[in-house]
């Protein structure tokens, strides 16, 4: 879905967007002939439930990022939220930590990530987050049990 405003932009502005649930696996040239249905707005990479090497995630991320498409990688575990710097260093768009629950998990997740990086959150609001999101050195904000998100 070809669209002028980021993604980013479209998650903040409440778009409802249509993600493929991609396998790294995939070609760039089958990610292409996917992508030119135009049904997708970003690929999700489950991580958590999908074994993954770091090398077929960055030849994954660097295929699509040269097809102009962003790559969201859902981590391993809640207890592998400070590596969510290195996986945007990998190539990844976006991050999710799954099942976050403590104030502390938001911490290691920001730990590594770049200053640019800014969580927006009210008081009390993380230790009830269900998932957290760390878009490219842009920003951080988490999935609330009720479907909203803070930004």
């Amino acid at each position: 879905m070809t669209q002028d405003k980021t993604l980013r932009q479209r998650v903040r502005d409440g778009e409802v967007l249509v993600a493929l649930r991609g396998s790294l696996n995939t070609t760039k040239s089958q990610l292409a002939d996917i992508w030119a249905t135009g049904r997708y707005d970003y690929i999700w990479i489950d991580g958590q439930h999908t074994a993954f090497s770091e090398e077929s995630l960055v030849a994954y991320c660097t295929a699509a990022e040269e097809l102009g498409i962003d790559v969201q990688l859902r981590i391993p575990h809640t207890r592998h939220a400070y590596l969510v710097g290195r996986y945007l260093d990998l190539g990844c768009s976006a991050v999710l930590v799954p099942e976050v629950m403590e104030e502390e998990t938001v911490d290691d997740a920001l730990a590594p990530t770049h200053t640019t990086l800014r969580l927006v959150v009210g008081v009390g609001v993380v230790k009830h987050a269900e998932v957290c999101v760390a878009w490219r050195k842009e920003w951080i904000g988490c999935r609330m049990p009720n479907g909203g998100m803070t930004m």
